[in-house]
């Protein structure tokens, strides 16, 4: 089956393009050195700033939002004069406001032009539900009109480095299991036992071994064993997550009829797909093939879960 051969193997070569971390998701720091890039940039004249909040609930990653934006600020423009951390939280104690709350804008205006600043930049933090979901908007205002000059919204990937941030072991999956699925044609049952090694995030190595029993012809015994070894890729949700991934299986099997014994031994690429649900509920498809004949197994079962 040319056809499928050349889907298989097109199949092979897209996994390593899919990325490790979901789509448009960049670091914290990286979000401060893009805007800082875009608004020199953008506002190339001389001018006194001011980076005056950041909306958040730990102070730690306030001031390294603001230390940062400031050193990022007088990097990429000698324009620009930017008013240091300390001179704020001067006026934070002076006119009783907190650089980690919500500041209001008249709040903003005020502290700008207190420090003569020309422009005031602030931002807000927020968590998602989940450990990849976090949201933080970056915003410059004009001093004298409140007018914006410009506003970004990033979604912000996980950093354990920082403060502030988990340690993102939901995108590790460490598991040690036991399934019980079908082919629907020889073998009819399959007993798995299996485990993933995670040793990076967001992907793993599952290792395991298949052991099939039963035909569909009442004349035959059979039985196949079969180790294997996957790669897959892994999006962590809330107690659980999806996977997809390809590897290789060893496939020994043994059939006997009343007049002969037939005996097969080949090696074939696997491809993978499947849901940990809850952390313990293992649903998986997984397509065989030598390239001639194409075997199928889905299978559930339950996962212990060490992370």
């Amino acid at each position: 089956m040319p056809y499928l051969k050349r889907f298989f193997l097109s199949f092979l070569l897209c996994l390593p393009l899919i990325p490790l971390f979901p789509q448009n998701r960049i670091s914290f720091d990286d979000t401060i050195d893009s805007f800082a890039m875009d608004f020199s940039l953008r506002f190339s004249e001389k001018k006194n700033i001011a980076v005056v909040a950041f909306e958040t609930d730990d102070r730690a990653l306030m001031v390294h939002f603001i230390d940062m934006m400031v050193s990022k600020l007088v990097e990429k423009s000698r324009n620009f004069t930017v008013v240091e951390r300390r001179r704020i939280e001067i006026l934070e104690r002076e006119l009783n406001f907190s650089l980690t709350l919500k500041v209001s804008d008249e709040t903003i205006q005020e502290i700008g032009k207190y420090i003569g600043a020309d422009i005031v930049i602030y931002g807000a933090f927020r968590k998602g539900i989940s450990e990849n979901a976090h949201r933080m908007t970056i915003t410059a205002t004009v001093t004298e009109t409140g007018q914006i000059l410009s506003q970004k919204m990033y979604a912000i990937r996980n950093d354990s480095r920082l403060p502030g941030f988990t340690k993102d072991e939901k995108a590790r999956l460490w598991t040690l299991g036991l399934s019980l699925g079908s082919s629907f044609s020889q073998p009819l049952l399959i007993g798995t036992i299996h485990g993933t090694i995670a040793p990076f995030h967001y992907s793993f190595l599952e290792l395991g071994v298949d052991a099939g029993f039963l035909s569909r012809k009442p004349v035959e015994s059979y039985y196949s064993i079969s180790p294997f070894a996957h790669y897959a890729f892994f999006w962590p949700f809330d107690k659980g997550g999806i996977y997809i991934g390809a590897g290789v299986s060893y496939w020994h099997s043994n059939t006997t009829t009343y007049i002969e014994q037939t005996v097969e031994r080949k090696i074939l690429a696997d491809a993978i797909a499947g849901v940990n649900l809850i952390d313990m509920i293992d649903i998986s498809y997984t397509l065989r093939t030598n390239f001639a004949k194409v075997t199928n197994k889905f299978s559930i079962g339950y996962t212990y879960r060490f992370n």
